[in-house]
């Protein structure tokens, strides 16, 4: 009898530790998990420069802050993705959605989720902030996109992609490798 209630209140225990700790579990399987071991693409790596308080992908503003920090501003942006290799874009649109969320120079962070036509996978667009650089006397923030996949049917939801992708990754940027770099 008392085996029995032990094990009742072991069950019941776990039973309540999962129901409380559920949402986390599911966004480490269902979003941390693949992004964490997608797939770079080395030669798809470059600088990207953005003006202050310009737009990238789904950042619809991004607004410098005294401490060298931005505050980006997330939507669809009207922004269509196309490859110097492909058109039309191989990646579908992004949906309607707003988010907004401060970052600090060196935090990283998914700009771009899109299951990729005509493959199984889900392609990532990955940003690095590196902080204000001043080009021709502008003021412009420099970004360090990776592009990589994963092969999980991991769900293109936004803003949970961005939100839950903060500083998963750390890579540096690779000036050699940069087919944009040429001397900037």
């Amino acid at each position: 009898m008392n085996g029995r209630l032990l094990l009742l209140g072991i069950v019941l225990t776990f039973a309540v530790l999962v129901a409380i700790n559920f949402d986390s579990m599911y966004v480490y399987f269902a979003y941390t998990v693949p992004m964490k071991t997608a797939v770079f693409e080395p030669k798809m790596a470059h600088y990207d420069y953005v003006p202050t308080n310009g737009s990238f992908i789904s950042m619809e503003k991004i607004s410098l802050q005294d401490d060298g920090s931005i505050q980006v501003e997330f939507g669809q942006n009207d922004y269509k993705i196309y490859s110097r290799h492909t058109s039309p874009s191989i990646y579908e649109p992004i949906p309607e959605f707003s988010y907004a969320d401060t970052f600090q120079i060196n935090d990283t962070f998914a700009v771009l989720c899109s299951k990729q036509s005509g493959s199984d996978s889900v392609g990532l667009g990955i940003i690095k902030y590196l902080g204000p650089v001043h080009i021709d006397n502008e003021t412009l923030l420099a970004l360090w996109h990776e592009s990589a996949s994963t092969s999980s049917d991991m769900s293109c939801s936004y803003p949970q992609i961005i939100e839950h992708s903060v500083n998963l990754w750390d890579f540096e940027p690779d000036m050699i490798n940069d087919s944009d770099y040429a001397g900037r």
